[in-house]
């Protein structure tokens, strides 16, 4: 069993983010048979023109999901070596709980296929990293996330 700090996540850098949104049509390209759509993306902006501001909500792969803990079928499994949190479609009965349950509010009814579904890291390889053109989206171990995070949030100030 792979150690939980070094299991890779995202961590969405906010200082460089252009807004491009390349990242979600890279997702949808990769998880929806060659389509493009910012709808059918598992990674979201929230952009606050008014303010200035652009954030992104997806999923943490959380090291206890609530997601995983609150499906009453079982059909959303963690991977313990990668960490990687996925949902069978063959199992979900799209009671979208999930959905509900989930902090970020990151899985997703999709309607077509009548479950949730959410990211599941490509596998390791992930497109929204891979398409980043500013390098706003990063691919690290949750030892590196937690490091990142602080200096994204806190300006790299340090308590005296």
């Amino acid at each position: 069993m792979a150690e939980v700090a070094k299991q890779k996540i995202l961590v969405f850098d906010k200082r460089v983010c252009t807004g491009c949104r390349l990242c979600e049509l890279a997702c949808s390209f990769a998880k929806f048979n060659n389509v493009y759509s910012y709808e059918k993306t598992h990674i979201r902006h929230i952009i606050e023109f008014d303010r200035e501001e652009i954030e992104c909500q997806y999923c943490q792969h959380c090291e206890e999901p609530l997601c995983m803990a609150s499906c009453p079928v079982e059909a959303i499994h963690k991977d313990p070596e990668t960490g990687i949190v996925r949902i069978n479609a063959l199992e979900c009965i799209g009671c979208q709980t999930c959905n509900i349950v989930c902090p970020a509010r990151v899985p997703r009814f999709h309607p077509e296929r009548k479950v949730s579904v959410k990211c599941d890291l490509c596998d390791g390889d992930p497109a929204c990293v891979k398409y980043c053109s500013p390098m706003a989206i990063s691919y690290v171990t949750r030892e590196e996330a937690d490091r990142l995070l602080n200096e994204i949030y806190d300006g790299g100030r340090r308590a005296s």
